[in-house]
């Protein structure tokens, strides 16, 4: 499942590196800064995989795994796959990822 729209649910950590994301548009439509961490960001891709690696730990290796904007939900059992996805989606949920 392709997750990186989930990216802008993540939060700039602290207030005071705002500015430093703030860009103009042409056409004095005015400066805009970032309140979620846009991908584009040196960092964004190891924070996020970091988050995911966290909200997921307990899943991962066994019924999901992680890479980046990407999650496989594996089951070793067909029987299991339909339990695991909720279990999935359930985590998801709770950790308010879209």
């Amino acid at each position: 499942m392709p997750m990186a729209h989930m990216l802008d649910t993540i939060r700039m950590v602290a207030e005071e590196d705002i500015h430093k994301t703030a860009f103009m548009c042409p056409g004095h439509i005015g400066t805009f800064e970032y309140t979620v961490m846009p991908f584009g960001l040196r960092n964004a891709r190891a924070t996020y995989q970091r988050a995911m690696n966290s909200i997921f730990h307990d899943m991962i290796g066994h019924s999901l795994e992680v890479y980046i904007d990407d999650v496989v939900i594996k089951s070793p059992e067909k029987g299991d796959h339909v339990s695991n996805f909720k279990k999935a989606f359930l985590r998801m949920r709770q950790h308010k990822l879209k």
